[in-house]
């Protein structure tokens, strides 16, 4: 891909595992000074709550988040432990702005099953209703 470094290739292959996980890190990034249960975030991005739950595990993993505790509920925030993980959000934001058809085409290229990855981001309309 030629717009694309062979550093934010190499980002997006270890932190970026789905279409919907591009889609939380950006939204997180846009809303820095938010904090966000998995329900409210799921909410607003039309995902189910597991796959946010998920997906905000293994961000927080990562050092993308920060995590409070409220009683029984979490509230996670946008807050990356270096600038580096910083630096490759901006420009994965980038991407995303200029070259967002590239972009998803590289991270269903990067799946084990290019085409259930694609059905599964249909699939997800209906779980919007729930």
């Amino acid at each position: 891909m030629k717009n694309f470094s062979e550093e934010i290739q190499q980002f997006i292959r270890q932190n970026i595992k789905s279409v919907d996980h591009l889609k939380i890190l950006l939204f997180l990034n846009e809303n820095k000074n938010q904090k966000w249960t998995v329900y409210n975030l799921g909410k607003k991005l039309y995902l189910h709550h597991t796959i946010v739950k998920d997906t905000l595990g293994f961000f927080n993993k990562r050092g993308f988040l920060e995590v409070e505790r409220q009683e029984k509920e979490h509230f996670y925030s946008y807050n990356p432990r270096n600038e580096d993980l910083l630096s490759m959000v901006e420009q994965l934001a980038q991407l995303d702005r200029h070259y967002p058809v590239s972009l998803i085409n590289f991270i269903y290229s990067l799946s084990k099953n290019p085409i259930q990855s694609f059905a599964d981001a249909f699939k997800l309309k209906s779980e919007k209703e729930e």
